[in-house]
């Protein structure tokens, strides 16, 4: 049985070939600061994406998106405009924050891509 973190951090990976094969450029992964982390961030389109990424191996604990709530979203969307802050290359563009929600079990393999 592989450990919860390995499973995370190999839905990280699989939202990054996601992302990539569907024509985004990842610029940051797993961006800390005080605030907290974004597990992805990426350009597309004159837009800038926050991703946070939730992975499943069954539905025992609920849809992956129910993970991400008020109050997580409100700290992604703080440490995004930090981000901004700091990197105000991007402050022109428009600011997207999305989910990636897989579900991968021994037989599938479920990704959406979910603007929140």
């Amino acid at each position: 049985m592989i450990s919860n973190k390995f499973f995370g951090k190999l839905g990280e990976k699989i939202a990054n070939n996601y992302l990539i094969k569907s024509g985004y450029n990842i610029i940051e992964n797993n961006f800390k600061c005080n605030f907290g982390e974004i597990d992805i961030i990426a350009l597309k389109n004159n837009c800038i994406h926050f991703i946070e990424v939730k992975s499943r191996r069954n539905l025992n604990f609920g849809e992956p998106i129910e993970a991400i709530n008020y109050k997580k979203l409100k700290k992604i969307k703080n440490i995004a405009f930090y981000y901004i802050f700091k990197n105000k290359k991007y402050s022109d563009f428009i600011i997207v924050f999305n989910a990636i929600t897989i579900i991968k079990t021994k037989k599938n393999l479920n990704i959406k891509l979910i603007e929140i």
